[in-house]
Parts: C-alpha cells; sequence; structure tokens
C-alpha cells in the first residue's frame, strides 16, 4: 500500500488547509491585539508569541485594507529604538485621512 491508501498520513490539499487556518487564526490574534492595544509589532511579537515577521505582513495586508492605521511615531519600550510605528486596529484612534487631490479633480469635460 502506499501512503494515500493507509489513510493516516495528510495529503497535500488537507496539509495546505492546515496552513490556511493557522495563518487566518494567527492575523485574527494580531488583529484583536492591536483592535485591544496600541503597540509595536515587537511588543506583539512578545504579547502572542507570533513570529515579528508574520506580524509586520498581516499588519501590512491590515493598513493597506484600511483596517489599521500608524497612530504615532515613538520610542519602542521593549527595545528603546526611536521613531518606532505604533499600530492600532481600533477605529477610533485613526486619524482622519486627508484625499490627496488628483491633477484632474477639477477638470470639467
Amino acid at each position: 500500500m502506499n501512503e494515500h491508501e493507509k489513510g493516516d498520513t495528510m495529503t497535500p490539499q488537507s496539509e495546505q488547509q492546515c496552513k490556511d487556518t493557522k495563518h487566518l487564526n494567527d492575523a485574527q490574534r494580531i488583529f484583536n491585539y492591536f483592535a485591544a492595544n496600541t503597540d509595536t509589532r515587537l511588543g506583539a511579537f512578545l504579547a502572542t508569541g507570533i513570529l515579528e515577521k508574520s506580524i509586520c505582513r498581516y499588519v501590512d495586508d491590515f493598513i493597506r485594507n484600511g483596517h489599521a492605521q500608524v497612530v504615532r511615531l515613538g520610542r519602542s519600550p521593549q527595545s528603546g529604538i526611536r521613531d518606532v510605528q505604533f499600530i492600532s486596529c481600533n477605529p477610533a484612534l485613526f486619524k482622519k485621512q486627508v484625499k490627496q487631490r488628483g491633477l484632474f479633480d477639477d477638470y470639467e469635460s
């Protein structure tokens, strides 16, 4: 019998589903963390245990989609580095976005 007939090993499709589920669970945990706390990416890593590289990817996706925002720059309480981004997923803390005018906004055809 080969591996797929035994039934005790995972097929590639179910392995992919596990990876997707883990990705969604980690992304949801990071989103919930930043919804409750305004913190740095390193702070989220220390609080959640999710790899910082993954946190950076999730936060970049959140910012790109408008679900998160850098609310301030400051000194990191964990590392002491200056000008670190403090992230929040709480819309009440978001800065107002000023729409930049385009070149042809006033143009009438």
